[in-house]
């Protein structure tokens, strides 16, 4: 009898670190407090949800909506004093149908990844962490970017949820501070008209010079606002290109030297945005 309440307690043991080990691999899908899902809190014990601490998930900085077939830069960002050892995970709802929509574009495998959990008998789509992207270097702080694609046709408010862990790094599912959030997206302003000026533009870039060429033809006499971000939201150029001049144009933008990674050059016109990705 001893010896079986013993085996009986290793193997607790056993699953509980199992399970801890695997969530720090990657975290368990359909966790993240979406419709019909539950959130890490059902695993993950020690306080209530969403004290000493929080998550925020972040969408393009220079829009509050988004764009039918574009590519938009986003970051979650979680806090809690004095740990180093965090996860989350993303999943993007249509709000009217309950079901994942667009895409996630990774942009750091070393940190995110993408993986899938079938709820209500659909296919959700989420990113989340790696093992080496639950280590931070900023005490009590950490944070992931990505990109999320947007759907090629109209498809109303879309919900960003996600759900993170501040873990205490002793490899078991007790005494870790779990947070929740989500982030409603509308479409922007004009989103479902044709954007015919978008298939005016193309963008040629010198890697030895990081010059960007920009052609494009102008259809009316609006100024065009162009911005050149990194996947965090970071300004790296602004310029304003033409302003009256209609017709064919080109111009050129000079980048910093050395620059290299992923950027967005976005382009304003009429209230409308045109987001082209770029990589160095």
């Amino acid at each position: 009898m001893k010896y079986k309440l013993i085996f009986i307690l290793l193997s607790a043991i056993s699953v509980v670190l199992y399970h801890a080990m695997a969530h720090s691999d990657q975290p368990v899908a359909g966790k993240t407090g979406a419709p019909s899902e539950n959130n890490c809190s059902q695993c993950h014990t020690g306080s209530p949800i969403n004290t000493e601490g929080k998550v925020a998930i972040q969408f393009s900085q220079l829009t509050t909506g988004y764009e039918p077939n574009k590519e938009y830069p986003m970051e979650v960002i979680v806090e809690k004093d004095a740990f180093t050892t965090f996860g989350f995970e993303v999943v993007a709802i249509q709000q009217s149908t309950n079901k994942t929509i667009g895409t996630f574009v990774i942009a750091d495998a070393t940190t995110t990844q993408l993986f899938s959990e079938i709820v209500d008998g659909e296919t959700r789509n989420y990113i989340g962490h790696t093992k080496a992207g639950t280590k931070t270097t900023s005490l009590g702080k950490s944070s992931w970017n990505f990109i999320w694609k947007s759907p090629s046709t109209s498809a109303g408010d879309i919900v960003f949820y996600v759900a993170s862990i501040a873990a205490n790094g002793k490899n078991t599912r007790f005494n870790d501070w779990v947070y929740t959030s989500s982030l409603n997206i509308s479409e922007g302003i004009n989103a479902t008209e044709n954007l015919r000026e978008a298939e005016d533009f193309t963008i040629s870039t010198n890697y030895q010079t990081n010059q960007l060429l920009i052609r494009y033809r102008h259809l009316s006499s609006s100024p065009i606002a162009i911005t050149v971000v990194d996947v965090k939201g970071n300004l790296i150029e602004a310029a304003t290109l033409n302003s009256g001049n209609m017709g064919n144009n080109e111009t050129v933008l000079f980048l910093q030297p050395h620059l290299s990674g992923i950027f967005f050059v976005n382009i304003k016109l009429n209230h409308k945005i045109i987001v082209r990705k770029i990589i160095l």
